[in-house]
């Protein structure tokens, strides 16, 4: 028994022009992503800084915790 031929299949043009793109882009994307990421972190511990800050939490630990200082 004889296998059939095996036929090499040209990549469709239109496919690998589109993949090349996408390659090309990914990285302008990622860079954008890290920035937005970067931004949100910095305004989530300015949040948390002001929330502490303005808060009654530290002088209700300096009480439970007196040997830490305030």
């Amino acid at each position: 028994m004889s296998e059939p031929p095996i036929v090499p299949v040209e990549p469709n043009p239109f496919w690998l022009e589109n993949a090349q793109k996408l390659v090309a882009e990914s990285v302008s994307t990622i860079e954008d992503v890290a920035k937005q990421l970067i931004v949100v972190n910095s305004l989530l511990e300015g949040i948390y800084f002001h929330a502490i800050t303005f808060s009654e939490v530290k002088p209700e630990t300096a009480l439970k915790y007196p040997s830490q200082g305030a």
